[in-house]
């Protein structure tokens, strides 16, 4: 029975060695390896988890971590039952539930951050926007002081004729007065001159 025991233990181990270096191919898991554990609440869960990650994150790889070792730990789980040890098989699947639950908090985590920087971004530009309203409401107040003063000098001071008119109005709208043509003198007549001999 002794002998029994170790032989089922040694060959756990090589499946369970061996399984592990097929499962994954440089971090990344062979399409499947899900799919092959026995149906369960947390074989669902793990697959929830990676349609939602896949759907929500843009890169699901911090999520797909912690989701491939449980796969590992229900998978030594499945042997162990094969091996015939319960014990250690609930010990795994209580394994593997919690690095479910593991996956997805750090799925949630991983959507309140973009959520937050989405927020900061939105902050940042609305920051912006407020200065540049600031800094234009700054400036029609100080040209619109500048039209007032102009005004309170410009209309304190009697108009004479209409070109001094037009002239105080181009003055207070800022604006250079218009040219006119000055009007010439009318025209005296000739005068005969008088040549001495």
């Amino acid at each position: 029975m002794r002998a029994r025991t170790w032989t089922a233990r040694f060959l756990l181990a090589a499946i369970t060695i061996e399984s592990g270096a097929l499962a994954h191919d440089s971090g990344r898991p062979i399409a499947g390896t899900l799919s092959g554990l026995p149906p369960g609440p947390v074989k669902r869960q793990l697959l929830d988890l990676q349609e939602r990650a896949r759907a929500t994150v843009s890169d699901p790889a911090p999520v797909d971590a912690p989701i491939r070792t449980a796969v590992r730990a229900l998978e030594r789980a499945r042997q162990a039952r094969l091996a015939e040890d319960e014990r250690h098989a609930r010990m795994l699947d209580q394994v593997g539930a919690e690095w479910a639950r593991i996956a997805e908090r750090l799925l949630e985590a991983l959507v309140a951050e973009r959520a937050a920087l989405e927020a900061e971004r939105r902050a940042s530009e609305l920051s912006a926007r407020q200065v540049r309203a600031r800094t234009l409401l700054e400036e029609n107040q100080a040209r619109l002081g500048r039209l007032e003063a102009r005004w309170s000098k410009v209309k304190d001071q009697p108009v004479k004729s209409e070109r001094a008119r037009d002239d105080q109005a181009a003055e207070v709208e800022g604006k250079t007065p218009p040219r006119r043509p000055r009007p010439k003198a009318p025209r005296k007549p000739p005068t005969s001159r008088v040549v001495k001999p």
